[in-house]
């Protein structure tokens, strides 16, 4: 065996042009598996935190009935305390539970906008700005004036820039609210624009505004209610154990929704990370073709040398054993080198971010953050390196075993 290995560094180092191209085919497949694992990573990272914090938390209170049809948004289905108490009888009931970081509450319900002669549906959500402003960072997405003050009751509006855009509203403009309450009746309202944001996201910046949250309770006669609370936690994958020490405090008052089991956009994460799945199989037969093509081409070139050694007496196993071992040591060299060079790369990346918006003009369809940032971690860095050593030893054995069967007369024959 001592004696194979040390054959086996020997004939690397007899033909370096060889075990340079090899080694750079089989770095250049472990890059590109460790980036594109490492985007899309982020890609579904930036999705979920883009869905949790806009619109469905990492745990969601709910009537039940407004439950069962949330997409109607049936505001005479509220939340509003213990025995009609209002809403704020549960905010410290829920922080006091071990993981709970944030509560918001907030109304969610559809509008006609008029502005001028002019008139457009939205979506309107109420909201404690102050809340509301600890989980979305509103400073990087106002675009024209500023955020809601704290004054729960102001009659000020931030709305998206392509609906301001279709209704030719302006910072400073009046724009009036006409919405259906929650007693069944047409209600409207007049509020001070006070700022535009743009998530970046079309279905968003082109029906969607906020407004204090007490402002929105009396302009929709909602009381002391709310159609939601939405809770952030501190780790998202306990979610359901938070929800479930939710339940027991509440008694079954609200439906307590973690997001493992929400639908819409959440739904929608979970049911295309199979097709993500796909994408990343789909690298890696693309990288393994190319380590199985490299390492194939140069068992074959090398039949000759395989007849050679044959006739002085190596077995077949010993020939077998030799070629997997060189194999392993260049697969070994490749893969370090592209793991470093593509670790780094995702570790810039994973600071600096990608930017999505510029790559799709400034609008998209995708429910995410403007800036991807790909996934980093120590235990992909080990995998991907594992996969360009195990691919090409693996697959060095199925022609170095072929090549050994081949008779010494007939391989130094061969070209």
């Amino acid at each position: 065996m001592k004696y194979i290995l040390k054959m086996a560094f020997r004939n690397i180092g007899r033909n370096k042009r060889r075990t340079i191209l090899s080694s750079i085919a089989i770095s250049i497949a472990v890059m590109i598996v460790l980036l594109m694992r490492g985007y899309i990573g982020g890609v579904v990272d930036a999705m979920f935190d883009a869905v949790t914090k806009i619109d469905a938390g990492h745990i969601k209170l709910e009537h039940s009935k407004y439950h069962d049809k949330e997409d109607m948004m049936p505001l005479e289905h509220k939340i509003d305390g213990f025995d009609g108490g209002g809403y704020k009888q549960l905010i410290p009931v829920l922080e006091s539970v071990k993981g709970v970081k944030t509560v918001a509450p907030r109304i969610k319900f559809g509008v006609l906008l008029s502005f001028n002669g002019k008139s457009r549906s939205a979506l309107g959500m109420g909201i404690n700005p102050t809340t509301e402003g600890k989980i979305i960072s509103f400073g990087n997405i106002m675009v024209e004036g500023k955020y809601l003050e704290a004054d729960e009751n102001a009659k000020t509006i931030i709305i998206g820039n392509a609906l301001a855009d279709r209704l030719g509203i302006k910072p400073g403009d009046k724009l009036t609210i006409l919405a259906r309450t929650a007693y069944d009746s047409l209600r409207g309202m007049t509020f001070s624009v006070t700022g535009i944001f743009q998530y970046g996201i079309s279905s968003l910046d082109d029906r969607l505004f906020y407004i204090p949250i007490g402002s929105a309770a009396r302009l929709l006669e909602m009381g002391d209610g709310v159609s939601e609370l939405v809770l952030m936690v501190d780790k998202p994958e306990n979610a359901e154990k938070i929800a479930d020490e939710i339940r027991d405090k509440l008694q079954q008052h609200y439906v307590v929704v973690p997001w493992q089991k929400q639908g819409g956009y959440l739904g929608l994460i979970r049911s295309i990370q199979p097709v993500y799945n796909i994408i990343y199989i789909g690298l890696l037969v693309l990288a393994s073709t190319v380590i199985i093509n490299t390492t194939m081409m140069v068992i074959y070139e090398r039949i000759r040398e395989i007849g050679t050694i044959g006739a002085l007496g190596m077995t077949s196993g010993q020939i077998v054993l030799l070629f997997t071992i060189e194999a392993a040591i260049v697969s070994a060299i490749g893969s370090f080198l592209g793991t470093v060079v593509g670790g780094g790369l995702d570790l810039l990346l994973s600071i600096v971010g990608v930017d999505i918006n510029a790559l799709s003009g400034g609008s998209r369809n995708l429910m995410s953050t403007d800036i991807i940032y790909p996934r980093f971690d120590l235990l992909l860095l080990l995998w991907s390196f594992l996969f360009g050593v195990i691919i090409a030893s693996a697959v060095a054995y199925i022609p170095a075993r072929r090549a050994a069967k081949v008779e010494p007369v007939e391989a130094l024959r061969s070209i």
